[in-house]
């Protein structure tokens, strides 16, 4: 993979604009006790990002923040969870939260502080270092996980099939589950096509998702 002219550009202008806000910091976090301090921490930033946009964010289900909670934990004894954090001047202004299994980073989530400086894309600088991190530590692939969104291909032109698998219980519950589901597809497919033809927005911090 290569990166465009104008992306490396965008990077490096980034950064920049990153230093002159003050020090730059950023980590990754592995060790359970880590993990369990600063997972709370990252669905704040998750949450407060997406809500600033109108939407729920993945965490607004106690279930799904439970789950989440117990899962890391258990990969973290594994060393399978990686949790990255973005500070500046001592502000968290973003974090990845992301697996590793055999040769391959799976990115997975992302938290960004929705007040900072639109100017600067903290969460694309902040995927940057996640990448480069991966480099460095021998992985072969980082994973961006299903969905074509444009932010995605900024760094990569590579992409492949996403099969997903769901078990249940036939019923009534299952059938209405499965109807709302295709309903949804396809509003969020309609929403696509239409969001294709509208003219690009200047680019701020908000390209994340």
């Amino acid at each position: 993979m290569t990166l465009s002219k104008k992306m490396r550009f965008r990077v490096r202008r980034h950064r920049r604009l990153l230093a002159d806000k003050g020090p730059v910091r950023f980590e990754r976090l592995s060790a359970p006790a880590d993990i369990h301090h600063w997972l709370p921490r990252f669905i704040e930033l998750h949450q407060r990002w997406w809500i600033s946009r109108g939407k729920p964010g993945c965490f607004a289900s106690e279930r799904f923040t439970r789950f989440h909670q117990t899962l890391s934990q258990r990969l973290a004894e594994r060393g399978l969870v990686d949790l990255y954090v973005l500070h500046v001047a001592d502000r968290l202004v973003a974090a990845r939260y992301c697996f590793h299994f055999q040769e391959r980073m799976f990115d997975y989530q992302t938290g960004v502080d929705p007040d900072f400086d639109p100017r600067i894309g903290v969460g694309v600088e902040c995927t940057g270092y996640c990448i480069e991190d991966a480099i460095r530590r021998g992985l072969k692939q980082y994973d961006f996980g299903e969905g074509l969104h444009p932010y995605k291909l900024r760094w990569t032109d590579q992409t492949r099939q996403t099969t997903n698998l769901r078990i249940a219980r036939p019923g009534v519950k299952e059938t209405t589950r499965r109807l709302l589901a295709a309903v949804h597809g396809g509003l969020r497919q309609a929403k696509h096509k239409l969001v294709g033809r509208r003219a690009p927005t200047t680019a701020t911090n908000q390209e994340t998702d």
